[in-house]
């Protein structure tokens, strides 16, 4: 019983740690990190969020990453990661209005980084990649649809000879086209908000030492 106690707390302050990763907006969007859904391709990610209302619900699964329960999360639109990298990168207004086009910036990246992780690295950069919900066509014989991947490119700040270019972009990309390195932008509202990690784990941790002091406490008087 013991360990089955641990155990459970474990899992549950594990959960709530993971569930912390990623950054809350200034409209109190909860951004999920991008590492739980790279290698999802469009088509893996409209399985399970509806490409019209962006609502998700069920189970992410596919050949390159684990199972993932997105219920209760929103895929994002273009214009919404738009307006989270001008946040983010501390961008003025309107200077990601046009998509396919690079912005310069400097010293931004590092904290996007911080907040989603990245879903690639070389020796001199990172990148932190995400698939969107919209879509626009292209009339492309070949792939006649394409989404809009959020791109955030920056310098390997702990490589001896980091990168010096750094930029947010959303660029299009053919919806049968999928990348190990993307993942999926997703963020919830307020209304899913989970409790702070700290607060379950102390409550699991004090659960589980009053359980463990009232049995060593019985031994005690047994003995």
């Amino acid at each position: 019983m013991r360990w089955k106690l641990l155990f459970a707390g474990f899992a549950l302050v594990g959960a709530c740690q993971a569930a912390q990763a990623g950054y809350i907006d200034s409209e109190g969007k909860d951004w999920l990190a991008l590492d739980p859904t790279m290698g999802a391709s469009w088509s893996e990610i409209a399985a399970a969020c509806d490409p019209i209302s962006g609502v998700c619900d069920g189970v992410f699964s596919g050949p390159y990453f684990a199972p993932f329960n997105v219920t209760g999360y929103t895929w994002a639109t273009a214009d919404e990661v738009r307006d989270l990298f001008i946040e983010l990168g501390d961008l003025p207004a309107g200077t990601l209005d046009s998509y396919d086009v690079q912005y310069q910036t400097t010293g931004n990246a590092e904290l996007a980084f911080d907040k989603f992780g990245y879903t690639e690295s070389t020796l001199s950069f990172k990148v932190a990649a995400g698939v969107t919900r919209t879509t626009i066509d292209k009339s492309s014989p070949i792939s006649p649809m394409s989404a809009y991947i959020g791109f955030i490119f920056g310098p390997n700040l702990a490589s001896p000879n980091p990168g010096s270019s750094e930029y947010f972009s959303l660029e299009s990309w053919p919806t049968s086209f999928y990348d190990v390195s993307f993942g999926a932008f997703l963020y919830r509202t307020p209304a899913y908000a989970v409790p702070e990690p700290s607060t379950p784990a102390l409550m699991v941790a004090g659960l589980i030492a009053a359980v463990l002091c009232r049995r060593g406490r019985r031994r005690l008087e047994r003995g």
